[in-house]
């Protein structure tokens, strides 16, 4: 992203997707004037929150020639992010049977337009003191002070689902999960993107979900952001076998 690393300008993060579906749109501009690409075949790969970007970017730019998507979200953000949350206070201890109720806790308050509904909604939140231990990895879960909090936009691009774009594309879209995902979840995602891709009708897509296996495709034991932190640099590259061979294999059935 603009700003990150060496790279110029900044980004705005209250119009995160859209800026990034610009940015996309710029670079594929740029490639396709290539004299050595042929512009009818550029595809492109998404992971994560590429998930949000990529379904916008074709509702403008619906030309592409595939696209595979790494651990894309199949509910809109409010969600995933209700479902990230709740996971890693999971790896902080939480009781998994308590998992869905604090998911949808955080997606109640995510949605309050009245500050007390907001309050209300997040004090509930006080009886899993599991939730604090998760501030260490950057998340601020609890009451904000009325002077710091305002209603979302229930329109915006947070409450978006991805999934409506997805259905109305016409190429073939490849789509990997890992098991262990505990950033956005790989059980919804996958029946998520089936239906998804059913609806589309490109007989050359398809999920696949990988066992063993994180949010980034790498091995790993509990697939907790609090592992993430401990992974050594060489770590990072340890990739499913199967998740470069399924990727090989459907580039080459596919042209």
């Amino acid at each position: 992203k603009p700003g990150t690393g060496a790279s110029l300008g900044e980004i705005n993060h209250s119009n995160l997707i859209e800026d990034r579906v610009q940015i996309v749109y710029a670079a594929h501009q740029i490639i396709a004037q290539h004299e050595l690409i042929d512009p009818a075949r550029i595809g492109f790969w998404a992971i994560s929150q590429g998930g949000f970007v990529m379904p916008r970017y074709f509702e403008y730019y619906p030309e592409a020639a595939l696209l595979i998507c790494v651990s894309c979200s199949g509910e809109p953000g409010v969600e995933q992010g209700a479902y990230l949350v709740a996971s890693q206070a999971v790896c902080a201890g939480l009781p998994s049977e308590a998992k869905q109720s604090v998911k949808e806790i955080i997606s109640i308050a995510s949605r309050a337009q009245i500050y007390q509904e907001y309050v209300q909604a997040y004090s509930q939140l006080d009886k899993y003191p599991e939730m604090g231990e998760i501030n260490e990895l950057g998340f601020r879960v609890g009451v904000r002070p009325e002077s710091e909090w305002h209603p979302d936009d229930l329109q915006g691009e947070y409450y978006k689902n991805p999934l409506e774009s997805i259905a109305k594309t016409d190429f073939p879209i490849l789509v990997f999960y890992g098991q262990l995902d505990t950033q956005v979840d790989p059980k919804q995602g996958k029946e998520g993107y089936l239906q998804a891709l059913t609806a589309a009708g490109n007989p050359q897509s398809k999920v696949v979900l990988l066992p063993g296996v994180d949010h980034t495709l790498v091995a790993s034991e509990t697939g907790c952001l609090f592992e993430h932190k401990q992974r050594q640099r060489a770590e990072w590259t340890n990739y499913s076998t199967d998740y470069l061979d399924t990727l090989e294999n459907w580039l080459l059935s596919i042209h």
